[in-house]
């Protein structure tokens, strides 16, 4: 996949071998995909694939490929959403004063319901 976006990033690629030389192929992917541009955090560790051990962060790598490969205008199919370039927003000065109220609203009301009796539950000692 890496070398169909990025031709010649890996090299060689073991084909047979034990499960030690099949675990190189994964980290050359994973090697190749961060110089592509991806990001650590959506990279995936080669247990996750190899073991089966985190199936969804193996997708989420592929589709942050795929949204990489888009944003490099790679010519083929594409997989997901593209990804965003920029969300720039403009605020007037009246509208960010009108947002330093707001914040502290946001916070009112988050205990209601609680009491302070209820956190002492289980905390009584019979004699």
């Amino acid at each position: 996949l890496i070398n169909k976006l990025q031709p010649g990033s890996v090299s060689k690629i073991c084909t047979s071998g034990g499960g030690f030389k099949l675990r190189e192929n994964v980290s050359a992917f994973q090697n190749a995909a961060r110089a592509y541009g991806l990001p650590d955090a959506e990279l995936f560790q080669t247990v996750d694939l190899f073991e089966k051990r985190n199936i969804a962060q193996v997708t989420q790598c592929i589709h942050a490929l795929g949204r990489q490969a888009q944003r490099k205008s790679f010519n083929g199919p594409t997989l997901g959403p593209k990804m965003a370039e920029s969300n720039a927003r403009e605020f007037t000065e009246e509208q960010l004063r009108a947002g330093q109220n707001m914040v502290g609203l946001l916070n009112d009301g988050m205990n209601k319901g609680a009491s302070q009796a209820g956190q002492n539950i289980g905390l009584t000692r019979h004699i």
